[in-house]
């Protein structure tokens, strides 16, 4: 072992600037599509250009940590994600949304087939791989016209709580010890899920899907949340009244993240760590992940976040895609000053897993000698020892913590109770500009008939 002893203070990194991750996937087009000849969007190096098909001479370029085009793997984009659900495992809660309009290929990304595993699975792979003792617990929630249901329990309705640390502590977590388990867990969940067709996509999911994955081990357990958003649509009048309530419930609730979103990049300029998150229950679900903390005039987010844009190059959804995009760069905005993965988790579970495989090595090879055996012991035993150490240091700064938080609270319950009369104002204002949309629709359609009868009246 080096002659270097790592401190406590050492072993627990410092606090470093780190931004959300944004990656940007182009799926490649379908057969009943129309190819164009220049497509709408497509990769470059890092970026994603788009060529306006009204005025091909308009064009952009948008830089994201990572651009994968239509030829890419399941494999490709899961390597993106892969720092952080090693993050993770050192114990940093990790969120991945899947973002974009309907038909861009967020559910396959996230799901993917039997024979191109989607993220979730992929994600899970990892896990077993890298911290084998760990069990793995998931949890399959949907949110569809606002109302919240457990889909491996038999759809039974969940209320978000605002104030709990778990928004959601009714639901229903289920151990699978294999892919094979799994999926078939998956399998039962999704085939409760809310689907219908659209005029953009025959299998168009019509609600949220949050997929909660917790990682249960010797130090403790850590949370991911992996997130399968509904793709907004624009509006038909032809549609039938429940399709109009689905679009008119999924574009408000994009609309209401967006929002949690902008004020989390507002943050720093007003320097308030108000976000709106009580205005819609998916944003409410989504809290834990998003809800910052001020420290030290910086703010900090409970964990990693990793936002996927999912993207296609067809005209007809070229500005829908635009906002998907303008919504990818404002999120690169967020800086988020929070702790880097502790190198004592990480060295933790580096010396376990080499202990491991000396110890189940020695079972058919008595090579190693006893003291070889002592001296990596010791090794394993003097970073138990700084941990220790470690945790005694943090139990000190809780408490001074705690003393400070007790002086903001009443504050911040004054905070919450404003918020939550604005955010209310907002989403009616939103509600009551849908309805005017609708009657202005169905007014046009009435005055269509009148024309079409007046005419063939001869008047």
């Amino acid at each position: 072992m080096s002659s270097d002893i790592l401190t406590a203070s050492q072993l627990n990194s410092g606090t470093s600037t780190t931004g959300i991750q944004v990656v940007a996937r182009i799926r490649p087009s379908l057969q009943h599509e129309r190819q164009l000849a220049y497509p709408c969007i497509f990769k470059t190096n890092q970026c994603v250009c788009t060529t306006d098909p009204q005025n091909k001479l308009l064009t952009s370029e948008h830089p994201f940590d990572a651009v994968f085009g239509p030829e890419s793997t399941q494999s490709e984009v899961f390597s993106s994600l892969q720092q952080n659900i090693y993050n993770a495992l050192c114990g940093v809660p990790l969120l991945q949304i899947n973002y974009g309009v309907t038909s861009s290929g967020k559910t396959y990304t996230l799901f993917g087939t039997e024979q191109q595993p989607g993220l979730l699975t992929l994600s899970s792979q990892f896990i077993k791989q890298n911290l084998p003792e760990a069990r793995l617990f998931i949890s399959v929630v949907q949110i569809y016209l606002n109302q919240v249901s457990d889909l491996l329990n038999n759809c039974s309705t969940l209320k978000a709580l605002a104030t709990q640390a778990d928004p959601l502590p009714g639901r229903v977590f289920k151990e699978f010890r294999s892919e094979t388990e799994l999926n078939q867990l998956l399998k039962k969940a999704l085939a409760l899920r809310e689907q219908s067709a659209t005029n953009n996509n025959s299998q168009s999911s019509r609600s949220h899907c949050l997929i909660y994955l917790v990682i249960q081990h010797n130090d403790g357990q850590n949370q991911l949340c992996f997130v399968d958003l509904a793709g907004s649509e624009p509006f038909q009048a032809t549609q039938s009244k429940i399709c109009q309530q689905e679009s008119s419930f999924i574009r408000t609730s994009l609309l209401m993240l967006d929002k949690a979103i902008r004020d989390l990049k507002n943050l720093s300029s007003n320097n308030s760590n108000s976000v709106s998150f009580r205005s819609s229950q998916l944003t409410m679900c989504l809290r834990p992940f998003l809800q910052p903390k001020l420290v030290n005039t910086k703010f900090e987010l409970p964990g990693s976040i990793s936002l996927i844009l999912n993207l296609h190059s067809n005209a007809e959804g070229f500005y829908s895609n635009k906002e998907t995009l303008n919504l990818g760069l404002l999120t690169k905005e967020i800086k988020n000053y929070a702790k880097t993965p502790s190198r004592l988790g990480q060295l933790g579970q580096s010396v376990l897993q080499v202990a491991k495989s000396v110890r189940s090595s020695m079972s058919m090879n008595n090579s190693m000698n006893a003291s070889q055996i002592s001296e990596l012991d010791e090794e394993y035993i003097a970073i138990r020892r700084q941990e220790w150490d470690w945790v005694q240091e943090q139990f000190s700064q809780l408490g001074e913590q705690l003393y400070k938080m007790q002086e903001q609270v009443e504050d911040e319950i004054i905070e919450a109770r404003r918020d939550t009369v604005k955010e209310m104002q907002e989403l009616m204002e939103l509600e009551l500009q849908a309805q005017k949309d609708e009657y202005e629709l169905e007014l046009l359609e009435k005055d269509e008939e009148i024309r079409k009868l007046k005419t063939a009246l001869g008047l």
